[in-house]
């Protein structure tokens, strides 16, 4: 869902179902979240300065890391904020008067993993709309919502019945349809 929501706050508005929902921006470095890495670290760090005794049990955890991960760690998380930043700037938030304040506490919201937790958390409409992303509801435009409906329930349904993985289909009829073998 990271990359998903990142997408979205590139937009002018993010449509929404009650349903719907999107996820925190947290970089994944090798099946790991780096922001989580990172206050690890920080953790580590602190409780070592606090009981000195702690340094042998964090040697044992922190001897897992390489230098370079936890560096690409921290640049990972500082580019996703960043780029989600400077999107909401860019466009959904252009010409707002507190543009800059409304961006940095969305990308907290989105990426505080004290508050997240995880990277498969759902942040569903009321929230997204609590930290200043512009939604539209979806079922505020029934003819819209017929329609995404319908083309969900489709691909649902072909999804199910032909095996397939992935299903990509233009507006001229033409599809690709990956099935796994």
């Amino acid at each position: 869902m990271s990359a998903g929501t990142m997408i979205a706050c590139t937009c002018k508005s993010i449509v929404m179902g009650k349903q719907s929902n999107l996820g925190p921006i947290d970089p994944q470095l090798g099946g790991l979240p780096a922001a989580a890495v990172k206050k690890e670290i920080e953790r580590a760090i602190a409780e070592i300065k606090a009981e000195p005794e702690r340094l042998q049990f964090w040697q044992f955890v922190l001897s897992k890391y390489t230098p370079t991960f936890v560096g690409q760690c921290e640049q990972a998380v500082t580019m996703a904020a960043e780029f989600v930043r400077d999107r909401l700037l860019d466009n959904m938030l252009a010409g707002d008067a507190d543009a800059s304040a409304t961006a940095d506490a969305i990308v907290k919201g989105l990426s505080d993993v004290d508050d997240t937790k995880s990277h498969s958390r759902h942040i569903h409409i009321d929230k997204c709309e609590a930290l200043g992303l512009k939604i539209e509801r979806l079922e505020d435009d029934q003819e819209l919502q017929e329609a995404v409906l319908t083309v969900h329930h489709c691909f649902m349904h072909s999804l199910g019945v032909s095996g397939a993985a992935k299903m990509v289909e233009n507006q001229d009829g033409a599809a690709f349809i990956k099935v796994p073998v």
